[in-house]
């Protein structure tokens, strides 16, 4: 066996099942077939090392990062390892119950960033410890976040499992001293129930310097805090600081973010207003500059015009363009804006409660915030008699329901995106998306394609040849102002000296 070739003998542990078939034995009893194979001799071994290796799920806990960091102080393994899924489990603490005060917070803060950094020197030290004959490994690290629980002595509610639901889970400022990581190609932060905050995916990305693909799926599904939206202004304050506070690895060209969206039950309901009128958003032109030499961009959440179009002088200004090397912008808005406007409202007007004072307004805490035992409990009082109200058992009860456009709001956003265009010179294909549940369930889209992109059949049966930039509209009936027509056609003037060719596609032929 010995006399084969090191590629020959993997390509036979490649065919190898991972279980001893027996008759009649569920799967999951089956003995393992590779640890025998294993052992014939220090080939099989390295072959099946490089199969075992290559995915690899571990746990945040104490014996799993022991036995990782055991398994992997052999330098060759390292190698072999291609995706490492990390499910962080953030510590529990004695006494702690679903509603954590700020003593909790500060303390799960300091367990979190001693668990991380554990990681991040093990993963680290991969760089300084591989022999100069080898090669850097190189990885896709997955961090998620897990749903867990803890058990309360002193209540037995329905939210007994989510003790992060109004505590999203942080890091201390000591986290800014966390190693680089070299051997990180591509990162992913994603969350299954509790929330991370936004700070953390900005302080982790920075610490890769040679990261290529960056992920952060920060838009988890559900509720969350619900109506609570002094949670959605301080977390979209954190995600402004975070980033500004940081920077993207210039490694990076392809930047995936989703944002949380405030919570609603329907559209059209009142919103809070984070951004006044015709101001621009923080969050938007923060991430615009984050982004900035990035070639590929896929963004998901509550963005707002000044994404595209970010104010010409003071705060936000950019003192050089943004998107130089923007080849590919996918950009999928909520349908509410941080403005607290809709770009659609129900053709009939839905149904909805009246919020209780202090919600819109963001002044309401939500239990667990408060300095002393009487606001605490206050919070939690008024917790318990809004619940239904603050989080609702369904959410989006309006699919049988016609949406109409808001012509003011949708033409703002075609103009911001047409000068966001014009003013990316490397620009293929920017997409922009706004998904809502109708009758057809299709989504009201613009797209514009570079003169020297092709898009397949459109192309030639919609635009009819048409050699130069072309913007593509699933608007079903709605129609542009002539002044938004005139933007998007001026997006062909600025990149090759001819007006854009304007399409309307039929409804129900768009761009997935």
């Amino acid at each position: 066996m010995d006399q084969l070739s090191q590629e020959i003998i993997n390509n036979i542990i490649s065919f190898i099942p991972h279980h001893i078939s027996k008759p009649d034995v569920p799967t999951w009893d089956l003995p393992p077939a590779l640890p025998s194979l294993a052992a014939v001799s220090r080939s099989f071994q390295r072959a099946v090392e490089r199969r075992t290796f290559q995915s690899l799920l571990i746990q945040t806990s104490d014996a799993e990062l022991t036995e990782f960091e055991k398994i992997f102080s052999i330098s060759h393994r390292r190698l072999n390892l291609r995706t490492l899924f990390v499910n962080f489990l953030p510590a529990e603490g004695e006494g702690w119950d679903q509603y954590a005060t700020d003593q909790d917070r500060e303390a799960d803060r300091e367990s979190s960033t001693a668990i991380l950094r554990r990681l991040w020197i093990v993963l680290g030290n991969w760089d300084e410890n591989t022999p100069n004959n080898e090669i850097i490994p190189t990885i896709h690290l997955n961090l998620d976040i897990s749903s867990f629980s803890r058990p309360s002595e002193s209540r037995g509610d329905e939210d007994n499992h989510q003790p992060f639901v109004f505590s999203p889970v942080d890091l201390t400022d000591d986290a800014e001293s966390f190693p680089a990581v070299p051997c990180i190609r591509r990162f992913d932060i994603v969350g299954d129930g509790p929330n991370w905050s936004p700070r953390v995916p900005a302080i982790l990305t920075s610490k890769m310097p040679k990261v290529e693909q960056v992920r952060w799926d920060l838009g988890q599904d559900g509720d969350g805090w619900g109506r609570y939206y002094s949670m959605d202004k301080q977390y979209r304050s954190d995600l402004v600081k975070g980033i500004q506070a940081t920077r993207l690895p210039s490694s990076v060209k392809d930047f995936t973010c989703y944002l949380k969206q405030p919570s609603h039950r329907t559209p059209g309901q009142a919103l809070p207003k984070f951004v006044e009128d015709d101001a621009h958003d923080p969050v938007s032109c923060a991430i615009r500059e984050f982004t900035r030499d990035c070639t590929n961009v896929t963004l998901k959440g509550p963005f707002h015009p000044s994404l595209f179009d970010p104010p010409k002088s003071g705060s936000g200004s950019e003192e050089q363009p943004c998107w130089q090397q923007m080849t590919t912008l996918h950009v999928e808005m909520a349908l509410c804006s941080p403005d607290g406007s809709w770009l659609f409202r129900p053709e009939r007007p839905i149904a909805d409660v009246d919020l209780p004072e202090g919600l819109i307004d963001c002044t309401r805490l939500p239990p667990g915030y408060g300095d002393t035992e009487e606001e605490l409990e206050e919070a939690e009082e008024f917790y318990q008699d809004h619940k239904d109200i603050i989080r609702p058992p369904t959410q989006y009860e309006y699919s049988a329901v016609a949406l109409i456009p808001n012509d003011e709001k949708l033409n703002a956003l075609l103009t911001a995106f047409a000068r966001g265009c014009a003013r990316m010179p490397a620009l293929k294909v920017a997409n922009l998306r706004i998904d809502f549940e109708n009758e057809d369930n299709w989504p009201f889209q613009v797209i514009c394609v570079g003169a020297l992109h092709r898009l397949g059949y459109w192309d030639a049966d919609i635009a009819n040849g048409s050699g130069c930039c072309r913007v593509y509209l699933h608007v079903n009936e709605w129609r542009p102002t002539d002044a938004t027509i005139e933007e998007l056609k001026n997006i062909g003037v600025e990149m090759n000296d001819q007006p854009s060719t304007i399409c309307f596609l039929p409804w129900g032929d768009f761009y997935d």
